[in-house]
């Protein structure tokens, strides 16, 4: 709004926030660049954006990273990253901590060093962490509340195009979470990963052109919403202005599809 104002100020280069739902607030998370060395600093804000607490430091001289993701439980939030300080290799990295930051164990390495661009979700009992790597497949490791990596699998998914985005939304009351992403093929794909490990793919029977798939949930519903494209995957500058929403039940079946025209405000009632 209008009155909006810088959350913190830094001499720093600041960019590539993530922001998660954290109790009664939100806790932001970011990288800060001076010259060629990153960190990756946090802060709880309040429910009306103001910040509580002093920042924090998730992760410091990291080198070239790419933007952090973060997602929290009811008392901790697991950021994730990938460094790239190494050269020729690319490792995702996680860290837990407490809502405001507080340190909760060291930086873990969950990655081989082929892989880029995580995203991460808490799905009421573990943290789900899913990555591209260089060999065109999607990996997901599973972390438990207290910050132990539980195992380390790939996917199966079908080869998605380099920078094509991964996206996650959980339902913690349902302990799972559902993983979108376009392909190769140009189709949207999702897997719906469930509390016991057990990872269920499916597609879209689409004949069009798809890029970035973008997800979310209710709480009892999902809903992937994606865009149609003129025959380039990952390009959202070729966009028809055509927009898809389909909506998933409870067992990740397509249960309702719909097609936005302009910006909507989407009724996930029945």
């Amino acid at each position: 709004d209008s009155a909006s104002a810088p959350l913190l100020r830094s001499a720093a280069h600041q960019k590539n926030p993530s922001v998660s739902l954290a109790g009664t607030g939100y806790t932001v998370v970011w990288t800060e660049s001076r010259g060629a060395s990153s960190a990756i600093i946090g802060t709880h804000v309040d429910a009306s954006g103001a910040p509580v607490g002093p920042r924090f430091v998730v992760a410091a001289n990291v080198g070239p990273v790419e933007p952090p993701e973060i997602s929290c439980s009811i008392d901790s939030c697991l950021v994730v990253w990938t460094d790239r300080s190494v050269p020729d290799q690319k490792l995702v990295w996680a860290r837990l901590v407490g809502l405001q930051g507080e340190e909760k164990g060291a930086p873990l390495v969950v990655s081989e060093p082929d892989a880029a661009s995580p995203v991460v979700g808490f799905d009421g009992t573990q943290w789900w962490v899913v990555f591209h790597s260089d060999h065109g497949s999607v990996r997901s490791r599973r972390i438990s509340a207290d910050g132990l990596l539980l195992d380390q699998d790939d996917l199966d998914a079908p080869p998605a195009p380099a920078g094509s985005k991964l996206t996650i939304a959980c339902r913690i009351n349902r302990n799972d979470c559902l993983v979108a992403l376009v392909g190769t093929d140009s189709r949207s794909h999702r897997a719906r990963l469930s509390q016991s490990g057990n990872v269920q793919w499916s597609s879209s029977q689409d004949t069009v052109n798809r890029v970035n798939a973008a997800l979310g949930s209710n709480g009892s519903d999902y809903l992937v919403v994606s865009g149609e494209g003129h025959g380039c995957v990952g390009c959202v500058d070729q966009l028809n202005g055509i927009l898809d929403a389909v909506r998933f039940d409870e067992n990740a079946a397509e249960k309702k599809r719909m097609v936005l025209s302009g910006a909507r405000r989407l009724n996930l009632a029945p």
